[in-house]
This record gives C-alpha cells, structure tokens and sequence, in this order.
C-alpha cells in the first residue's frame, strides 16, 4: 500500500483516523469534537460556552464566563468575587453577610 502525505515532520491526512488502540498525541485542533468515552487530563479550559450535562472533577474548575447552573452542591468552599443572585439561599451551617 502507497502512503501519501507523509513527511519526516508530520502527516497530512483529509479523511477519518480511526484507532483501536491509544492516540497519544500532544495537541489536537479542531473545529469540533465528538467524545463517546471520558475525557480525563491535567485540565480542560474554553474560550467560549461549555455546554454539559455533568461535569465533575477532582481539582479546580474555573469559570471566566457566566456558570448558568440548575444546582450546585459542593461539601467545599464556593468563593464568589462578584454577586451572588438567586431566589433561596439554604444553609446548614453558618451563613456570613
């Protein structure tokens, strides 16, 4: 079989790269991306709306943007530099205003 669109510093490739086992890679660039498995690394970070049903993490996340939730349930700390608006503000411990 005659590969095409190799070179010593990369490839070229316009169709689909299936694989069956793993793609370590160092960055990848897309317009779009369609995962079926879990995403796991250091970080995952955007520049414009992330959209998702779940998100859980073990570390920090951070939103530059607005955080439009239905719940938010943390056993940590929630730190707000700017308001905080809602309908109902339920605490079982102490709350300080």
């Amino acid at each position: 079989m005659q590969l095409s669109g190799i070179t010593s510093t990369g490839a070229n490739i316009a169709g689909t790269i299936s694989t069956s086992g793993n793609a370590n890679v160092g960055n990848i660039g897309a317009t779009a991306g369609v995962f079926t498995g879990a995403i796991t690394g250091a970080s995952i970070s955007t520049s414009g709306n992330a959209n998702a049903g779940n998100i859980g993490t073990g570390g920090i996340l951070t939103v530059t943007g607005n955080a439009n939730v239905g719940n938010l349930g943390t056993a940590g700390l929630i730190t707000a530099t700017g308001n905080i608006t809602g309908g109902n503000l339920v605490t079982g411990g102490a709350l300080s205003v």
